[in-house]
């Protein structure tokens, strides 16, 4: 969804009086809840279904960044006026708009692609910029009273060893590993690890290593987890969603990748100048998306050097 947001920044630029809704899972409410960029939200239930909600807003367009069979049949059963999607899926035929770009190549960063369904459709050329998220005052003063409570008055760095599973993940070891090396370097950084209740036993290793890290797996719901990134000093974590949520808050960001095209940091990595990236060395074929060959000393020159630029920048 951090990806997505940038289509609507780009309609919006083209023309403000375009009436936008996003059609989503509920599970990213706390997300886009106050963006200034969508006037409408819908959140899809087992309640509601697509069909029923395009005939009720009866849309004169509707993009599909990550089509769905069943959701572009609906929108062509609805006859959606406008229907913008890729053109390399089999029910391609369903969209009246196609456009002829194969993300698995990475040929552009998924954002970009994104974007480039609004410029193909309108004709124009806006730029792809992520939407920092609008976090709310109450949600921030909440998350400081815990940072305080848990961290103190130090700086914090935050390693998020989970992932949404597609893409691999460098071990929770190797975390536990890299925030020593931090905390044995930089005496006034603290490390805090972050995860949702699937991952807490990665937490529970870097725990275990790493005694003097502080745990907030399973402590924040993801408005509050945004509100916590924002003021964090910097996040390392694998290809995920917390990533990119960093990266929209312009928070510096460091992230584990695979090589392959269609998982690689060109296509997911973090959308932003203030990030880097580090892959596994392609020296086996068949050992280029293997996570854990990234040397941990190498993760933390990264983080070293990431560091080190926004404290002369600051």
């Amino acid at each position: 969804m951090v990806l997505t947001l940038p289509m609507f920044r780009a309609v919006k630029q083209i023309d403000s009086g375009i009436h936008t809704t996003l059609i989503a899972s509920a599970y990213v409410s706390q997300l886009v809840e106050n963006c200034d960029f969508i006037d409408e939200r819908i959140y899809l239930d087992s309640n509601i279904r697509i069909n029923k909600i395009l005939k009720q807003i009866a849309p004169d367009a509707i993009f599909f960044p990550r089509p769905k069979y069943n959701e572009a049949l609906a929108a062509f059963l609805a006859r959606v006026p406008k229907r913008i999607g890729s053109a390399y899926r089999l029910y391609s035929l369903l969209f009246n708009h196609r456009v002829y770009s194969h993300r698995k190549t990475a040929q552009k960063h998924e954002a970009e692609y994104n974007v480039e369904l609004i410029n193909r459709f309108f004709e124009t050329n806006c730029a792809t910029e992520l939407v920092c998220p609008n976090i709310t005052p109450n949600i921030l003063c909440m998350v400081d009273k815990k940072i305080i409570e848990k961290v103190g008055a130090s700086d914090f760095i935050i390693l998020h060893p989970g992932t949404g599973g597609s893409a691999g993940e460098w071990s929770a070891e190797n975390f536990a590993y890299l925030g020593q090396k931090i905390s044995n370097n930089f005496s006034n950084i603290k490390i805090a690890v972050t995860g949702s209740d699937s991952d807490f036993n990665k937490c529970e290793i870097i725990k275990k290593i790493m005694p003097e890290a502080i745990s907030f797996c399973s402590d924040f719901k993801l408005e509050e987890l945004i509100a916590f990134i924002s003021r964090s000093k910097l996040l390392v974590a694998n290809s995920t969603g917390v990533l990119h949520l960093a990266a929209s808050l312009a928070v510096p960001v460091v992230g584990i990748y695979p090589n392959s095209s269609h998982l690689s940091a060109k296509r997911w990595g973090p959308y932003s100048i203030n990030s880097v990236t580090i892959s596994p060395p392609e020296t086996e074929e068949d050992q280029k998306d293997n996570l854990n060959l990234v040397k941990v000393d190498d993760v933390y020159d990264k983080v070293k050097s990431l560091l080190q630029s926004n404290t002369t920048s600051d």
